[in-house]
């Protein structure tokens, strides 16, 4: 027999809590749907699971987590008053709690957040990951070297494709 789970599903919302706990009228449908699927999917599974909304206070959710018991989280969140600088953060959270949760350790989530960190480790493991240059801050005029255009120019602290537009595929060095 399998055993039924208790799951907190936490997931990371843009504003203050609303105090009627609707989430999904309050947010747009492409933010809403990877929280309702998680939701579903649980529920098809025979779990029970419950919303572990975070905003702008932790309070909520250290004080949820021992009165509710779950038997894993489920982490969706991935910002902390809208800023994903504390993704590691909330997983390192967890942790502290001794609560186990999906989704990678908070360390894993710091290298990686650190581009060309990340890629200092992975290219020497035989991993093959597409040339990049690091511009620092107010060092807008250092040569390609090995790089040939076409590139795309992004921004290193957003993830996927945050904060690259169609200003950001160069054809040239200019």
């Amino acid at each position: 027999m399998k055993k039924r789970l208790k799951v907190g599903v936490l997931f990371d919302f843009p504003a203050p809590i609303p105090a009627d706990a609707d989430f999904a009228a309050h947010l747009d449908a492409a933010d809403w749907h990877p929280i309702q699927a998680v939701l579903d999917a649980l529920t098809e599974l025979g779990h029970e699971s419950f919303l572990l909304p975070i905003h702008d206070s932790v309070l909520p959710l250290v004080q949820a987590l021992p009165a509710q018991q779950p038997d894993v989280v489920f982490n969706l969140a991935d910002a902390f008053r809208n800023d994903r600088q504390h993704e590691a953060d909330l997983a390192g959270l967890l942790a502290l709690c001794g609560v186990p949760y999906t989704g990678c350790p908070a360390q894993a989530l710091t290298l990686c957040r650190i581009k060309s960190f990340a890629k200092r480790i992975l290219v020497p493991l035989g991993i093959q990951l597409p040339q990049a240059l690091v511009f620092p801050l107010g060092q807008l005029n250092r040569p390609l070297g090995s790089l040939r255009c076409p590139v795309i120019v992004k921004p290193l602290s957003e993830e996927g494709s945050e904060g690259i537009t169609p200003k950001s595929f160069c054809t040239n060095e200019e």
